[in-house]
């Protein structure tokens, strides 16, 4: 048998046609494309004002814009390691006695986002400012400084009242890099002008609050502010949209530049085409020669208010990175997706309830005390935290601090409403008009207060909640009331108009928080370290003590034994847990960096990358017009065999 001549050409013709179609789609280009990092901020800034800033979001963006001249050791967490600037310390002579001089020598060829060098006059000319004007965020850093002074272009020096720890001092030296020029052409601030404020302080303050303060460096452009002719870099170009953007006074040495901001919406940063460090790890080999850093060419900061969100938005892929910790509850599912990894690791971290010591009933001693017996730390960590965390009974996690946690100096509460109860009594703490609440022995105002809870995080609501049903159970009415975190922050560490809260501290890796959080030094307002108003001259002489050894195998630890004991025994804070780190983040992002404390993202930014995801199964091309080609053959053969053969039997 064989076909007719149309029915073969007819054949052929399918072939080549699906011969032309063997082939499959072209795989997305990586290389070259501009890599993207998304990032979830549970809050927006509250500012883009440095010198103003005082929340996480804030220092989120901060810390990739404004450089340090010191950085930890990623390779070898918490060594403290020169970044832009290294150092010596000294002990001097002076007239009054002897002083700690702190050298610092600058690298050379380090420039701003605006294409300025930076010199050690920047560095002088902010730390001088900084304790001239008594900026309140860096006071508890700066005020022990009592001279700052430039040798030469590239270095300067400061000497302090007395010998301080360089645990605390060196990163906070200076804590920003900011040029000089822009104090001086924005706010006509320069030396004399300086000079004049230390000698009249309450001007100093006025220009603080009503000029400095209120300043937004995001909104204003520097080269509406340059001299005549000068050469500064003032635009950029975003690498993912191509369009052009102007600086803004919100820049510094970082290895990302400010872009913009739409509040509540999002932050943009592209990376610094002129980041120093990209030289610097290449020299030292932590990068390979030629490696550009940072690797990632834009930061988008998403604001998403709810740590649920935030988890739904990262297993759909519209964020990289979750600003929060991925909730305990979730934990273990996420685990198991294939595009999603969670990194667990212990953490810095303290999370505590505290009040106002200033006002009864706080201020009484034996009313914290029998407060302190109705928290069940164990159980909110097993209820709210699953396991993923630990129960605290001082201010120091003994799981991270182990060397400064001494079991013997710290004074432990167990659980016992029964025991609350007894303490009450004995001190008068009844219920005297038979409402159900005891009332207060010296002012008859009933035990009642507002408990502020941060209301995005459901942990510390629940737990607020929990802490409130305890203490009825008591005879102490509270009120667990959730409430905005800027609002918390502005009536506790502002304003004093607050009476009990609980929130948390992300800790240094020394322990020299606790002379912040409850030396004397720091009780007053805007910006009281110390809110609570705790004084206690015992701890106070401790605590400088810790402050001034530089020998941690000597006094340093002695110091913060009694320190521990004090604490514990007058609860200015009664600590509830440590959360452990869960970090979520897309599995395609490799070489992030982990230590204490989960993903270090400020390291991480300067070494991650995002590995090419596989493509997606699909059934090529060829397949599909190779099937249709063969059906057709296949048809085609029949049909010309079903044709012979009718005419075979019509001819019969």
């Amino acid at each position: 048998m064989r076909m007719s001549h149309k029915i073969a050409s007819l054949i052929l013709l399918v072939l080549i046609v699906a011969a032309f179609l063997n082939f499959s789609p072209p795989a997305t280009a990586q290389e070259g494309e501009a890599l993207v990092f998304r990032y979830a901020m549970l809050d927006d800034m509250d500012t883009t004002n440095f010198l103003h800033g005082d929340t996480t979001w804030d220092w989120d963006v901060y810390g990739v814009v404004l450089d340090g001249c010191f950085a930890r050791n990623w390779t070898n967490w918490p060594e403290l390691i020169p970044w832009i600037g290294s150092w010596t310390i000294e002990n001097i002579t002076v007239p009054d006695g002897w002083r700690m001089k702190i050298t610092v020598k600058l690298r050379e060829g380090v420039l701003f986002h605006d294409g300025t060098e930076l010199t050690a006059e920047d560095c002088v000319f902010f730390l001088n400012m900084t304790l001239t004007l008594d900026i309140a965020l860096y006071a508890p850093a700066f005020y022990r400084i009592e001279r700052v002074y430039t040798i030469d272009k590239y270095t300067f020096a400061l000497e302090t009242y007395t010998n301080t720890s360089d645990a605390w001092v060196l990163p906070a030296i200076p804590g920003l890099l900011y040029p000089k020029w822009v104090w001086k052409v924005r706010f006509d601030l320069d030396w004399d002008k300086l000079a004049y404020f230390k000698e009249h302080p309450d001007e100093a303050a006025e220009f603080l609050e009503t000029v400095l303060f209120p300043w937004e460096p995001a909104e204003e452009y520097i080269d509406e502010y340059l001299p005549e002719g000068a050469q500064n870099i003032t635009t950029y170009t975003d690498p993912v949209t191509g369009e052009t953007f102007r600086l803004t006074f919100l820049f510094g040495t970082g290895p990302f530049i400010f872009k913009k901001r739409i509040p509540g919406a999002y932050i943009e940063l592209i990376r610094n085409p002129n980041y120093w460090a990209e030289k610097y790890l290449a020299e030292i080999g932590a990068v390979p020669e030629g490696t550009k850093v940072p690797k990632i060419d834009k930061l988008i900061y998403s604001i998403i208010t709810n740590p649920d969100a935030q988890l739904l938005a990262l297993k759909k892929g519209e964020i990289d990175y979750m600003g929060w910790y991925v909730p305990p509850a979730s934990i273990e599912a996420v685990k198991a997706l294939p595009d999603v990894e969670v990194v667990i690791a212990p953490a810095y971290n303290m999370y505590y309830f505290s009040w106002n010591m200033r006002f009864r009933p706080f201020s009484d001693y034996w009313f914290r005390k029998a407060f302190a017996h109705c928290v069940n730390q164990t159980e909110i960590v097993e209820k709210l935290l699953l396991g993923y965390g630990y129960p605290l009974d001082a201010p120091l996690p003994k799981e991270v601090y182990s060397y400064w946690y001494n079991e013997e100096y710290v004074v432990k509460y167990e659980f016992d409403i029964e025991k609350a109860k007894e303490i009450l009594d004995a001190h008068g703490f009844v219920d005297t008009d038979g409402d159900g609440i005891r009332n207060d022995p010296e002012t008859g105002e009933n035990l009642e207060f507002e408990l502020m809870t941060p209301s995005y995080d459901p942990i510390r609501v629940r737990a607020g909640e929990m802490i409130a049903a305890w203490a009825a159970k008591a005879g102490i009415k509270v009120i667990a009331k959730p409430t905005d975190f800027s609002t918390i922050v502005d009536r506790v560490f502002y304003t004093g108009n607050f009476e009990a809260w609980i929130l948390g501290w992300g800790l240094g890796v020394d322990p020299d928080f606790l002379y912040y959080f409850f030396h004397s030094a720091f009780t007053e307002f805007p910006w009281a370290w110390n809110p609570e108003g705790f004084v206690n001259s015992t701890f106070d002489m401790y605590a400088d003590r810790f402050m001034q050894e530089m020998d941690p195998e000597k006094n340093r630890q002695e110091n913060v034994w009694p320190m521990l004991e004090i604490l514990t025994d007058a609860l200015p804070y009664i600590p509830l847990y440590s959360r452990a780190a869960a970090d979520g983040i897309r599995a395609e992002w490799k070489d992030y960096v982990v230590a204490t404390g989960g993903i270090l993202l400020w390291y991480s930014y300067h070494f991650m990358y995002k590995k090419a995801a596989p493509p997606k199964p699909t059934l090529p091309y060829s397949a599909i017009f190779g099937g249709i080609a063969a059906s057709w053959i296949f048809f085609i053969a029949v049909a010309a065999v079903f044709a012979r053969w009718i005419r075979k039997v019509g001819a019969t």
